[in-house]
């Protein structure tokens, strides 16, 4: 150091060292180029044609003329002019992939000077007409569009042993070929594959291409058996469905400053603000339509949520914290809404607690008494059914098993559970094995 010349001597040694000691700060100031000034994103302007050229023969349009402004500096000879044929070849080639039709080569003509413009004549001899024809042709679209295909995996089959079909997918194969041949702006392209199902629709013959396009997220290997093919095209069909409806559920920022306060998005707690989130996407997956929807506390002490084995006085003082505001909130939004009359809700833990210690402040499992409490859909509201002893230790009024609180909910949900039953291996099962009974007494 350095590889050669002469080495740093020990007081450039002691300022090196002294320089990584406080960080090795580097004081010029790096400016870093956002790409803005790439040539490829400057605004087209004109361009004169080079003019002062020594080979003023050679040149026919003003690309040669550009090609031989750099190539004559160089002292370079320019090639030979090929044979119409040639060049007809390699422009299709270039274009399709494939070669001319000695149909086309005829067409054509045998004119290269001066012909890449487009003709009016009606026999479109003229180079520039072949090349538009080209451009046209299905061939073209073909050619450019297994790039992408490739880009996005795109198969007929979902490969694997059996190599099933994917049904439907040369409806995105054929956009794609259509995209290219109709030179659709890629942004409209990328737009359309991330979001079609949202954007305006793009109507083309009666089809709506932005929708088709959104099918590229479906190209994937599938398992071998048929059952796994069945539950994927189930699968394709609720992606397509969340993709619709997610992104806008999401968008909290719909809704008002107060809603946002209500459920304790702003609290000063960060848990309280993560469940608060999770009650407000319930109510607006239950606007939805979403059946069933499950939301969970966060972790945060010792991650036992309620399980407090220990330290219960901490720990359930911190979840009630987190649940308090945000449960509140969701019970009196769907109230508001008129949603309270066809939605259930249940707030449930894993166990009831024993009354008393467990180690030193901790509370252990009580499967003898357990409380939850219900809410909305078909229940008597500010009512209590059952009691435990004075202890709170055991169920001793209106005993209930956990196979009655199923058989109630099901009931709620407009199913019988008695109604499910199958025989197997000598002996009945349903939901609620061979128990249950629904508890009237609590509906209203």
């Amino acid at each position: 150091m350095p590889p050669t010349g002469d080495p740093l001597t020990k007081e450039q040694i002691a300022d090196f060292e002294k320089w990584i000691g406080v960080g090795a700060v580097f004081p010029q100031v790096i400016v870093i180029d956002d790409g803005s000034s790439h040539w490829a994103f400057q605004p087209v302007r004109p361009v004169s044609s080079p003019g002062s050229l020594n080979n003023r023969d050679w040149p026919i349009t003003d690309i040669d003329r550009f090609l031989l402004s750099k190539i004559e500096p160089a002292k370079i000879t320019p090639a030979d002019d090929t044979s119409s044929n040639v060049i007809k070849r390699r422009i299709s080639y270039a274009l399709t992939g494939l070669p001319p039709t000695p149909g086309e080569l005829e067409k054509v003509g045998n004119r290269i000077n001066n012909d890449l413009e487009v003709s009016t004549d009606p026999d479109e001899s003229h180079l520039g007409n072949y090349v538009d024809q080209l451009l046209a042709s299905n061939a073209f679209g073909e050619r450019w569009a297994r790039h992408w295909m490739d880009l996005v995996r795109y198969a007929d089959s979902a490969g694997h042993e059996y190599d099933y079909e994917i049904e439907g997918a040369w409806r995105y194969r054929d956009y794609l070929v259509r995209a290219f041949n109709s030179d659709l702006p890629y942004d409209q392209f990328i737009r359309e594959h991330l979001a079609g199902d949202l954007i305006p629709p793009r109507i083309v013959e009666g089809r709506n291409e932005s929708l088709i396009a959104t099918a590229w997220w479906t190209l994937k290997e599938s398992p071998t058996a048929p059952v796994y093919l069945l539950k994927d095209e189930a699968d394709y069909e609720l992606a397509a469905k969340l993709q619709t409806s997610v992104p806008q559920l999401l968008e909290l920022n719909q809704e008002s400053r107060a809603t946002l306060n209500a459920y304790g998005l702003n609290h000063s707690f960060e848990h309280t603000r993560t469940y608060g989130r999770q009650c407000l996407l319930a109510r607006r997956l239950v606007e939805k339509g979403v059946r069933f929807v499950t939301v969970t506390l966060p972790r945060v002490h010792n991650d036992s949520r309620w399980d407090a084995h220990g330290e219960l006085h901490k720990n359930h003082t911190v979840h009630a914290l987190i649940v308090d505001q945000p449960i509140a909130a969701l019970l009196e939004d769907l109230e508001q809404r008129g949603m309270m009359n066809d939605t259930f809700v249940v707030f449930a833990t894993e166990f009831g607690r024993i009354p008393f210690s467990q180690g030193k402040d901790g509370r252990d499992h009580n499967q003898f008494g357990f409380s939850v409490w219900l809410a909305g859909a078909g229940i008597l509201g500010g009512f209590v059914y059952g009691a435990t002893d004075e202890f709170g230790y055991k169920a001793i009024e209106n005993k209930l098993v956990v196979h009655d609180f199923h058989a109630t909910i099901l009931h709620l949900l407009g199913i019988e559970h008695t109604e499910l039953t199958y025989r197997h291996g000598g002996r009945d099962y349903r939901l609620t094995d061979v128990h249950g009974k629904v508890v009237d007494e609590i509906f209203s």
